[in-house]
């Protein structure tokens, strides 16, 4: 099974890299039986297509390379219904979350 549908598209690694906070994340992904949210901003591609980049928000806030086949084995859901919104927006949000 895949987790990104096939009409989902993400920039190339390092694309957006320079877009700082104003860069959008355009995939959200979640776990169903924790708090830990993914907001993806690139994607490898090629032999690469695996490899990941975004905000992750489960222990802590934090930006990182992620493994697409390690999230489909540990059953993390794609969330259809998200709208696309500033990386640096959802960063302060989760921010403010963990201290609260």
């Amino acid at each position: 099974m895949t987790l990104l549908p096939a009409n989902v598209v993400l920039p190339d690694l390092y694309a957006i890299e320079d877009q700082g906070s104003d860069a959008h994340a355009l995939v959200h992904l979640f776990h169903p039986n924790t708090h830990w949210h993914w907001y993806l901003l690139e994607r490898g591609q090629g032999e690469k297509a695996d490899v990941l980049f975004g905000l992750v928000h489960g222990f802590e806030v934090e930006y990182g390379y992620i493994s697409l086949a390690e999230l489909e084995r540990n059953g993390v859901e794609y969330d259809p219904d998200w709208t696309p919104r500033r990386v640096g927006t959802i960063e302060q949000a989760a921010r403010h979350d963990e201290l609260n």
